[in-house]
């Protein structure tokens, strides 16, 4: 009943405050010009156009109570002339189409006063004709334009411009001037690099892919190895998905694509992002203080989304590097209303074995069966292995843009791994077959409304599924009951969402919502005689939030929500209020502080195997099982200074957690046969950011200091000890430069050394038949320092009708080749010389020297 209560009352609101958004005018033979000045004056508008299109026009209209649409629309209707909003603010007035205009060239280089170039900058001739400028801020179109014609030049941050099409006939250079202060404009249009930039209000970084020119070490924008760039977020083992957002594990980070909860986010076991870069509209990271819409998380949100415009014309994008090759196309089905994207992705490490490959292959499998059999096939002639891997990912996205204020998408995505491993002794006849399967899908449906100046909301349905199975057969070929264990994970997630975003003036926003969620998660446990062990958990969850946002003379923005949670299955509410602060005394100087309360549902438990991979096997909270309810509670402060050249941040903040359990990978293997554990932790750290850039070169400096303590009472005599992923030193510096169509990246990565458990000797017990290692405090020493050099090079190529680019590029981890290292491990042996047990170290390695290439071609 409480959730119908809400969704009405949601409903209600906006629907009654709807009706006061409206404009009066009485316009009794009045010339146009003079209407569009009282209009620009009255409700802050402004009105794109020439002189000539509204010179000798008269309005005659005389209306009452009218939404602005319907306005202008009694307005023009006796003219030849067309209004097209662009957005909230700004309209594009053109003739009327009765004649056909002749094709024309146009272009120019659009700058800001220091001469500089703007990239990326929008060029508009409507709602949905225009262009963009390239790289170095030039651009060139060619299409239907008359002479008196207008184009809006716009870029965040400076004073929009226009000029007619026979003012661009001559290639000029167009200034932009500096925009006049307000808090909705200040904008850090490059945080780290191009195609990464900071929100408004300093709570999320916001990443482009397609604009990001190149990464140190990698050859593509792979999205979860570029939100590595940013300071706070590290991966403890190289990978790009198993992502400790400040002091976070990666199962308290939510993850979205096109709103669908992931549970499977890589390929490779994690070594690379199951997300295609190239259909990525853009990537919203929050590191902390994130707001009441979001839940389910105790540490960050990485909100992706996919192309969201719909595609005017076909556009083709492939590539190949030295693990997959990829292909994706937009096709366009109803003009201007509809459009098709596909994509697809697969690897060909089952056909040729690339040296990135068996590089990425060696680090994955250093700790199991598979490196070490790997070892022994090169001394063995009798041993004999096979080894198929593959990975792939199919995307798909429909997009229906009824009209300026409804879009309906569908969203489509999968993602597959498997492996097949089968090593065979031909003397002994014994065979030992590993198998992992691991598949992530995905629906969405998402209908959203805008009403600019007043409303947006959003209702989106979506479900995800992952089924993740593991089985181990071994014995002798000629016996038929050889040995066999299974393993199975899988997870159901069906949520309903209504989102809703009332603007009521400059001065004051509220955002309300609701979610409804039902997960089920199954795990199973089985051999030859069949299923021993089968976990079967489901919860059902209902959520609601609401956020007041006022804003203060413009340089004030609070944002107050509150989340409330009911977990059917538990029969308990879960209330989180949040709090952030934005303060902006000048266009160059930003402050923020944040608090919150987090709580989540479902985590990750850790089942080590002899392939040396923990399978991260989900499972819900629940009272039976041992799991409890993860709770954080979240506050941090910083600032952040910058100008067109240079940019200085700092962040501080302090997490506390509670309902952590042993099952997680915050504790180490000697130690995990207590899984039922309960304990809390505290995080606090350092985030600072120098950052540099002139002409054709950029340079900066990301520093983290971070602590990760946790306690347990049935560990460590109930004293606090660093988690596993404790590394109070992390430092990354870079430099980019380009050239023309070349592009450099260089980048060093120092961190401190993991944390490991020394052994104290070797127990025998008599009763046991292997003897058992002494252990006394939990991570008390660390490994050696990591650290690390990476480089990429890139060309991007054009074709000579200027429809198709390309891309080649080479990119290197590890320049000097260091022995980094992932783990110290302890082993009991028996010397037959001194017929007795030794103590045996064996360290594994994260990646050596690493090398790829990628070439790409698109055409639209």
């Amino acid at each position: 009943m409480m959730r119908y209560l809400l969704i009405l009352c949601f409903g209600a609101l906006p629907t009654a405050l709807f009706a006061q958004v409206t404009i009066d005018a009485d316009f009794p033979s009045v010339p146009l010009p003079q209407v569009l000045t009282q209009l620009e004056q009255e409700h802050q508008l402004v009105f794109t156009y020439t002189q000539g299109l509204v010179a000798n026009q008269i309005v005659d209209a005389s209306f009452q109570n009218q939404p602005l649409d319907t306005a202008l629309a009694i307005i023009f209707r006796n003219t030849n002339i067309e209004f097209q909003r662009i957005d909230q603010q700004y309209i594009i007035l053109k003739r009327r189409p009765g004649q056909q205009a002749p094709e024309r060239s146009i272009c120019g280089r659009l700058v800001n006063a220091e001469g500089e170039p703007l990239p990326y900058a929008t060029i508009a001739l409507s709602s949905n004709q225009g262009t963009s400028t390239e790289e170095d801020g030039t651009f060139r179109w060619r299409g239907p334009l008359l002479e008196t014609d207008t184009l809006l030049f716009s870029y965040v941050g400076y004073q929009p411009q226009q000029r007619t099409v026979a003012q661009l006939r001559t290639c000029p250079d167009i200034l932009l001037p500096l925009q006049a202060f307000s808090f909705s404009e200040v904008l850090v249009k490059e945080y780290v690099t191009r195609g990464i930039r900071q929100s408004n209000e300093l709570e999320f970084m916001e990443l482009q892919p397609d604009k990001i020119a190149v990464v140190p070490g990698l050859t593509e924008a792979d999205v979860l190895q570029m939100v590595q760039l940013l300071p706070g977020i590290q991966s403890q083992d190289e990978s790009a998905s198993r992502l400790n957002i400040r002091g976070g594990t990666p199962d308290q980070n939510l993850i979205l694509w096109d709103g669908i909860p992931i549970y499977n986010s890589g390929h490779f076991f994690g070594m690379l992002s199951a997300f295609n870069p190239y259909i990525v509209d853009d990537v919203k990271v929050y590191r902390s203080g994130f707001g009441a819409s979001y839940g389910g998380r105790v540490a960050g949100v990485i909100d992706i989304s996919s192309r969201s415009k719909v595609a005017e014309q076909v556009k083709i994008n492939a590539g190949l590097n030295f693990m997959n090759a990829d292909a994706s196309v937009e096709l366009p089905l109803v003009a201007k209303k509809s459009s098709l994207l596909l994509s697809a992705r697969r690897a060909y490490t089952d056909i040729i074995e690339s040296p990135t490959y068996k590089k990425l292959a060696q680090r994955v499998f250093t700790k199991g069966a598979l490196n070490e059999e790997q070892n022994y096939v090169s001394a063995a002639d009798d041993l004999q292995v096979e080894q198929d891997f593959v990975f792939s990912d199919l995307n798909a996205k429909w997009l229906w843009q009824a009209n300026e204020q409804n879009q309906l998408s569908l969203s489509f995505f999968s993602v597959t791994d498997k492996l097949d491993y089968l090593s065979l002794d031909s003397i002994d006849n014994f065979s030992l077959r590993y198998g992992i399967d691991t598949e992530n899908r995905g629906l969405s449906a998402t209908w959203q409304y805008e009403k600019p100046d007043f409303w947006q909301s959003k209702v989106q349905f979506s479900y995800t599924q992952l089924d993740n199975d593991f089985s181990t057969t071994e014995g002798f070929i000629q016996e038929q009951d050889r040995e066999i264990f299974t393993l199975s994970n899988e997870v159901k997630d069906f949520s309903v969402q209504w989102n809703n975003q009332l603007q009521f003036s400059e001065a004051l926003q509220l955002d309300v919502g609701y979610q409804f969620s039902d997960i089920r998660v199954d795990r199973a446990f089985g051999d030859r005689g069949g299923l021993w062990a089968n976990d079967q958990d489901e919860n059902i969850l209902h959520s609601g939030y609401l956020m007041l946002i006022p804003f203060w003379q413009k340089k004030l923005r609070l944002n107050a929500g509150l989340r409330w949670n009911y977990v059917v299955g538990l029969d308990r509410h879960y209330v989180e209020p949040r709090l952030s602060l934005h303060y902006l005394p000048s266009k160059k100087w930003q402050f923020k502080a944040a608090l919150g309360r987090y709580n989540q549902f479902v985590a990750q438990l850790i089942e080590p195997n002899n392939l040396g991979l923990g399978q991260e096997l989900w499972a819900l909270s629940d009272a039976d099982n041992g799991i409890p309810v993860v709770t954080g509670n979240h506050y941090s402060a910083g600032i952040l200074f910058h100008n067109d050249q240079f940019q200085v941040e700092v962040e501080t903040y302090y997490k506390q957690l509670s309902g952590l359990t042993s099952f997680s990978t915050t504790l180490i293997e000697p130690f995990a046969d207590s899984l039922y554990a309960e304990g809390s932790g505290r995080i606090w750290g350092l985030d600072v950011l120098l950052k540099r850039r002139w002409k054709h070169y950029e340079t900066w400096l990301s520093y983290t200091y971070s602590r990760v303590k946790y306690n347990f009472d049935i560990y460590n005599e109930e004293e606090p000890f660093p988690a596993s992923h404790d590394r109070p030193h992390s430092l990354t510096f870079v430099q980019q430069f380009n050239y023309k169509r070349w592009y450099f990246s260089l980048s060093w990565r120092y961190t401190s050394g993991r944390w490991y458990t020394p052994s104290d000797g070797i127990l025998i017990v008599n009763d046991e038949p292997r003897p058992n290692l002494e252990f006394d405090r939990i991570n008390a020493l660390r490994l050696p320092v990591y650290h690390r050099l990476d480089a990429s090079i890139l060309y991007n190529f054009r074709s000579r009708n200027r429809r198709g680019t390309g891309m080649a590029g080479l990119s290197f981890l590890n320049l000097y080749n260091r022995n980094n290292f992932l783990s110290r491990e302890y082993f009991a042996f028996f010397d037959d010389e001194e017929e007795e047990y030794q103590l045996s170290i064996q360290d594994r390695l994260l990646l050596k020297f690493t090398p790829n290439v990628v070439f790409r071609v698109s055409w639209k």
